[in-house]
């Protein structure tokens, strides 16, 4: 079962990676609180902040161990994007503007690695193809915990976003 789900309560039996958005109103995002100090920060911040409107940047919220960026960055077709998995961070996603698609995919059925694990980004990266997605919302926010591939960034146009960093 997804980390996250077994916080969140929907008690996802099929998959142990994340393929559900959260919202962020909802008593399941809430809940994440409960998976210790870091994942309360988090909560505290998008509670106590007017999400959108955000400038573009990093924002600390305990220091390495918590943070989240803001960008803009322009969607691309699934076709043409790959994966992406990390070793020592969860990753929240929210989008901002409009509804973006994540792939999602089981790291074991990730067979095209383009290198090793990159510790300086703490990222691996995959070609494989997009097959599988979930629609996130602005509103929600999906979890990708240390291990779970995942394609960000997936639609048409610009996006702006937050991607919070929780170290595990």
């Amino acid at each position: 079962m997804c980390i996250a789900c077994s916080i969140c309560g929907c008690r996802n039996a099929e998959e142990d990676f994340c393929n559900k958005a959260l919202p962020l109103d909802s008593g399941q995002f809430r809940n994440i609180a409960s998976m210790g100090e870091r994942f309360a920060a988090v909560v505290k911040f998008v509670d106590s902040h007017d999400l959108d409107s955000l400038s573009p940047g990093r924002y600390d919220i305990l220091g390495d161990d918590v943070y989240c960026n803001v960008s803009i960055v322009d969607l691309r077709d699934r076709d043409k994007a790959g994966f992406e998995v990390h070793e020592k961070y969860y990753d929240i996603h929210l989008p901002i503007e409009q509804d973006e698609m994540f792939g999602i995919k089981h790291v074991s059925e990730c067979t095209a690695p383009t290198g090793p694990m990159d510790p300086a980004i703490d990222a691996q990266l995959f070609t494989d193809k997009v097959e599988r997605t979930v629609l996130v919302h602005p509103g929600e926010a999906i979890i990708f915990a240390p291990g779970d591939a995942h394609s960000p960034n997936l639609g048409l146009g610009k996006q702006t976003k937050i991607v919070f960093k929780v170290k595990k």
